[in-house]
């Protein structure tokens, strides 16, 4: 018997179950003189650790939505932290604030592990005003990427791929033909 079938390929991280999945909340201000430094700092993140390669990043759009839709909020507490990230599939999420004593920014950083329940990394930095900003927040992504790449269970990871779109049967004489639509929104090939 001859089954004509097509067979989908996830994007090579996906496929190799190396992909960890995060989101970052937004960095909240502790007063008013860090005003807006918060944002700075998020953007700042978001960019370093997406251009990352194994790690997935939500987009912060879709983070916004999803906690508008389900009336919930960018808490950095432990429960609701890993309440968000279970209902999202997340590995991890990154959570932190901002403090401005004079010239000196504090940011205070903490990853949190949804699977173990607990904070992988928790860091605090000092920046010296917004001129070493860029670097000081490029120096946490890395000490972010070596934690999520250092996630327990991480290898053993399954793929998960998208189902495809409009998939089509047409039984034949001793032959099936399989027809389908890729799945919208992600890198697939057929």
């Amino acid at each position: 018997w001859l089954l004509l079938a097509g067979v989908i390929f996830c994007t090579s991280s996906e496929a190799a179950g190396l992909t960890v999945r995060m989101a970052i909340f937004n960095f909240q201000t502790l007063n008013i003189e860090a005003s807006g430094q918060g944002t700075a700092v998020t953007n700042i993140l978001l960019t370093s650790l997406m251009a990352q390669p194994g790690l997935a990043v939500l987009d912060r759009k879709e983070l916004e939505s999803f906690l508008t839709l389900n009336d919930l909020e960018q808490k950095d507490t432990l429960e609701n932290v890993v309440d968000i990230g279970t209902r999202l599939g997340l590995n991890l999420i990154v959570v932190g604030n901002v403090e401005k004593k004079g010239p000196i920014l504090i940011i205070n950083c903490r990853v949190i592990s949804i699977e173990q329940k607990k904070a992988l990394l928790s860091r605090q930095l000092r920046s010296l005003g917004e001129a070493s900003l860029n670097k000081d927040v490029a120096d946490l992504s890395k000490a972010i990427t070596l934690a999520a790449v250092s996630l327990p269970g991480k290898e053993e990871a399954k793929a998960v791929c998208p189902a495809p779109n409009m998939v089509q049967i047409r039984p034949g004489n001793r032959q099936i033909q399989l027809s389908w639509e890729p799945p919208s929104n992600t890198n697939t090939s057929a």
